[in-house]
């Protein structure tokens, strides 16, 4: 699993020479740890006997040879020279850890920023097919939870390749040398009590013990919640022991755990201190009964040695868990980018307006988890009129409009536009006779005229004036520094909610399309006039459909008509009188959006 192919490729994503110094960096202080090592066995040898004859033994396969230079100097000259060495090579050690710690933490980013693209690249083809509304959650799934899993992965795993498993390696070396057998025994003993440890924490028999107490618990609810019924139709008592019984149920369960639980520490304390009472009487019976015993200094490097294992280790082990999970997450992006489904939508045609209808005929659309959004929906919009969407299910009023954008294919029923169904109009000819007012605009970085203008829209100075001017935004705009050539970011904090919106509003007043989608944004109902609103109807007046999310109650009394979806199925469909009169789950929602008084 830790070795599959997606968490294999996604390693790879970046450019290979961006880990070529990461990778020196991590070699090179995998190197130093077994030679700080050494140099600790060294100044032991100096605080004990004192180095006065090379090489210096430091167990039964390790000698160090000296320099003359460094024999000759006193004790205390000797200790201030070893030290030096040390404080150095800890210095490069740290430097070293610096310089891969950046190098991974940022290739892991440009790895993660390049799937962010990917999904992006991949979203807009998708759309095509699916609409953004049916991917949204696999989308949000993906950013929020797989790429951060899958970037702790990564991290994880080129913390641990190559330096982890080399400082493994060079110290199981090392305490080899030092003496063989000490060294087996005490990697022996760490095994046995890593194995314990795996067996007493079984994490599979966690995860079935902790299903069936939610099931237990679900039974639980349902008995108090049937319990009046229940009482009713037999007795309490007959309740009360159903209860009991499962009650008692659980608390077997949880006994159960608990023991398991409670004996996972005591019993991998006791192995590891028995573990380390045996190496101490192993190194005992070498230190009193052999000629060639072991010394403070070769014990000393040993220790170190057999420590530096047992971290290395340890980190490799907490890598296994991690990368699984990076595995699984790099599966989910990859089957996501995947393009196994695509197919090629062939010759298309264009239109030039809309002159009769746009009609939904028993159309159903799931999304990718097979979950309806819409569900045998069938509508007539015709020019001219400005129609209102409102819903339950905000997901499924978006796919509504997103249909209607061309993005998208139901999975039943067609969509057509005058008689030709929207699949076999071509992208560009439905972009130029469809537009959309976000919440936002959208404002994009450009000057006011450009988010104006945009790629497909003509016209000049006085067509933008005129619309800026109906939308009740031209003087604030002008009053910019640079006028209506000032430019503007997504973020930019010289333009509130309402003014971003005007101007996506202005937009298609000067693009005057076929069809205008639009989501109004969440501002406070007002008195005032809604120039925007006007602007809106003025569209319609002169040939437009209209398609609004409201969030005014102006906006639905303004409404030719309102259409009401409960999840994914149509409602019901009127004037906003009408609906208000006839339909409980209309009042509901305009009582949830509307009433002032509503979170009093």
């Amino acid at each position: 699993m830790i070795f599959s192919g997606s968490f294999a490729n996604a390693r790879h994503e970046v450019d290979g020479r961006q880990s070529v110094g990461g990778t020196i960096a991590a070699v090179l202080a995998a190197l130093i740890i077994p030679i700080l090592i050494v140099l600790m066995g060294l100044i032991a040898y100096v605080l004990a006997p004192g180095l006065s004859t090379s090489p210096v033994v430091l167990g039964r396969r390790l000698s160090i040879p000296l320099p003359d230079s460094l024999l000759e100097r006193t004790p205390t000259q000797q200790l201030m020279v070893l030290i030096a060495i040390a404080a150095v090579l800890a210095i490069c050690l740290a430097g070293l850890l610096w310089r891969n710690q950046l190098g991974m933490l940022r290739r892991s980013r440009l790895v993660i920023e390049h799937f962010h693209r990917q999904i992006l690249e991949r979203s807009l083809v998708r759309a095509q097919r699916e609409g953004a509304s049916a991917q949204r959650a696999r989308v949000q799934e993906l950013i929020a939870h797989r790429l951060p899993v899958l970037r702790s992965g990564l991290v994880a795993w080129w913390r641990v390749v190559p330096r982890a498993v080399l400082v493994l390696v060079g110290c199981v070396v090392l305490g080899l040398l030092v003496d063989i057998w000490l060294a087996l025994l005490a990697v022996i003993c760490g095994l046995i009590v890593w194995r314990l440890y795996v067996w007493l924490a079984d994490e599979e028999t966690d995860r079935t013990v902790d299903w069936e107490l939610a099931r237990s618990q679900n039974h639980l609810v349902e008995l108090v919640q049937k319990a009046p019924l229940l009482a009713r139709l037999q007795s309490q008592a007959i309740v009360a022991e159903a209860f009991e019984a499962e009650l008692q149920r659980m608390q077997r369960r949880h006994n159960y755990l608990d023991n398991r639980r409670s004996r996972v520490i005591p019993a991998v304390a006791l192995a590891a201190l028995l573990g380390i009472c045996l190496f101490l009487l192993a190194l005992g019976v070498n230190r009193f009964s052999t000629t060639d015993a072991l010394g403070l200094p070769a014990a000393v490097v040993l220790g170190l040695s057999l420590s530096a294992v047992a971290v290395s280790a340890l980190r490799i082990g907490q890598t296994v868990y991690r990368t699984r999970a990076a595995a699984d997450a790099a599966t989910q992006i990859y089957r996501f980018l995947s393009n196994d489904q695509d197919t090629d939508p062939g010759e298309r045609l264009g239109i030039t307006g809309l002159r009769e209808s746009v009609d939904l005929d028993n159309v159903t659309l799931t999304n990718d988890a097979g979950r309806e959004i819409l569900s045998s929906l069938t509508l007539r919009l015709q020019p001219r009129s400005l129609v209102a969407v409102m819903g339950t299910d905000p997901v499924s009023t978006s796919a509504l409009i997103e249909l209607l954008l061309g993005f998208g294919q139901p999975c039943g029923g067609g969509i057509a536009i005058d008689g030709l169904p929207i699949g076999e109009i071509h992208t560009n000819s439905l972009s130029r006779q469809v537009s959309w007012v976000g919440q936002d605009g959208p404002i994009w970085h450009g000057t006011v005229s450009e988010n104006l203008l945009g790629n497909h829209a003509g016209g000049g100075e006085a067509a933008m004036q005129e619309a800026l001017r109906r939308v009740g935004v031209y003087e604030k705009l002008s009053d910019l520094s640079d006028g209506l050539q000032t430019v503007l970011s997504p973020d930019d904090e010289r333009l509130d909610s309402s003014t971003r919106y005007a101007i996506g509003v202005a937009r298609a007043l000067i693009r005057r399309p076929a069809i205008v989608v639009v989501e109004e944004p969440d501002t406070e109902e007002s008195f005032d006039d809604d120039a925007c609103l006007d602007a809106l109807l003025f569209l319609a007046e002169n040939g437009s459909l209209v398609i609004i999310l409201p969030r005014r109650l102006r906006t639905l009394r303004a409404a030719d008509r309102v259409i009401l979806l409960n999840g994914s199925r149509l409602a019901g469909e009127g004037k906003h009188d009408h609906l208000l009169a006839n339909s409980d789950l209309y009042r509901h929602l305009n009582y949830l959006l509307f009433n002032p008084y509503r979170n009093r």
